[in-house]
């Protein structure tokens, strides 16, 4: 059965505005119908909207790369240009302290990203200044398949650490899971605890506590 993350038609994210739940699934998810602001329509799964992963129907990333082309010495002007700088310093400079964890264990970046304008013009502008360039594979390279802006808690569900498991052939942070299902971090990891199957783990609805101040009834 798809997981579904209900969205109200109407609901805004980046350029996309939700017109309604498509009948075509995008894996185990269920996906939406979108119309974007240049007037196409997508079709976008419902956690990559709800994380942000998707914002456009792909026009927005072509508009970024020709304003990056055409706009003289952005890289003195953007945030991102210090965001492009740390990524190969921790994957080109062997003096770096963070190089053992990144370049010295095989970690590479796309070499279409030597050139920053290519970088901005793929990733765009952070979503606020609390994101940071976090890569979805943690072995992964840094490239645009990869590569996502990620806020606090994403980036901690996706540190090498965490648990991941795979169900239903996608393989997420148990914190993803549990904000899919409606639970939280603790409830679905007790769950596992006790043994339960991970189908059983997300789709049993929660049994409300008796509240014993007003006795039984």
């Amino acid at each position: 059965m798809p997981w579904k993350i209900t969205i109200p038609e109407g609901t805004r994210f980046g350029r996309l505005v939700v017109l309604g739940e498509s009948p075509v699934r995008k894996g185990s998810f269920v996906a939406w119908i979108c119309r974007c602001d240049c007037g196409n329509r997508s079709v976008v799964a419902g956690v990559n909207l709800r994380y942000g992963h998707t914002l456009s129907c792909g026009c927005w990333k072509l508009q970024r790369i020709a304003e990056t082309k055409r706009t003289h010495g952005l890289s003195d002007r953007v945030p991102e240009y210090k965001t492009w700088l740390s990524m190969r310093g921790r994957i080109l400079n062997r003096n770096n302290p963070k190089y053992p964890q990144y370049g010295g264990r095989g970690i590479t970046i796309c070499p279409q990203w030597d050139d920053f304008a290519v970088f901005y013009g793929d990733m765009g502008p952070k979503p606020c200044p609390n994101h940071s360039l976090d890569r979805i594979d943690n072995d992964g390279p840094y490239s645009p398949e990869n590569c996502r802006w990620s806020d606090a808690v994403s980036q901690s569900r996706n540190r090498r650490i965490t648990r991941r498991i795979s169900h239903d052939g996608t393989t997420l942070a148990v914190g993803e899971w549990a904000a899919i299902a409606g639970l939280s971090y603790a409830q679905l990891r007790k769950r596992l605890a006790l043994g339960w199957s991970m189908e059983r783990a997300l789709s049993q609805p929660l049994i409300p506590r008796l509240d014993t101040s007003k006795g039984r009834p």
